[in-house]
């Protein structure tokens, strides 16, 4: 069993994943799920063909991106403990695990000093608190909002935020 699951939604994005995957992909002990949410690019083909390594979720008749109903189906094909739920515009540091110290009772995120930044929404967590915790509300449409509501949701559970600054960076 891998350590780390990395959940990455795509719709219309496959030019910025074809920058990051590589990296996610190279990380130890990682495996790597690609949600294609009914993208008009064929992501879920070419990422089966590009980089065959990836597990591929694809969606399809879904016109209206929902983020959080895409993070929940990669994070169902999930095998590991923790899960990262990374952007697929976010440029992973090469030694991305090694520098993530997880810790039992602990959910990472990026400090809020980051707001407006596209990295908000990257976060890693322990797959079992995120499912305690009724996984990402699909209510919540489109990008923003998501993320804050999980990181109450963990924080009222019992879990402590750890803020990372990880060399991720937007492409």
């Amino acid at each position: 069993m891998p350590r780390l699951s990395i959940v990455t939604t795509c719709k219309g994005r496959l030019h910025h994943l074809r920058q990051s995957l590589p990296r996610f992909l190279a990380q130890p002990d990682c495996e790597v799920i690609v949600v294609d949410y009914d993208c008009p690019d064929g992501t879920a083909d070419v990422v089966r063909r590009e980089f065959p390594a990836a597990k591929v979720v694809a969606v399809n008749d879904r016109p209206q991106f929902n983020i959080s109903a895409a993070r929940n189906l990669g994070a169902d094909s999930a095998t590991s403990p923790w899960l990262a739920f990374i952007d697929a515009d976010i440029v992973i540091a090469a030694d991305f695990l090694e520098r993530l110290c997880l810790r039992p009772g602990s959910f990472y995120r990026f400090p809020p000093r980051d707001r407006g930044s596209s990295l908000l929404g990257s976060c890693v967590m322990p797959a079992d608190a995120y499912r305690a915790v009724g996984r990402y509300d699909e209510v919540i449409q489109g990008y923003g909002g998501d993320d804050q509501d999980m990181y109450f949701r963990l924080g009222l559970a019992g879990l402590r935020p750890q803020f990372m600054d990880l060399g991720f960076y937007p492409r």
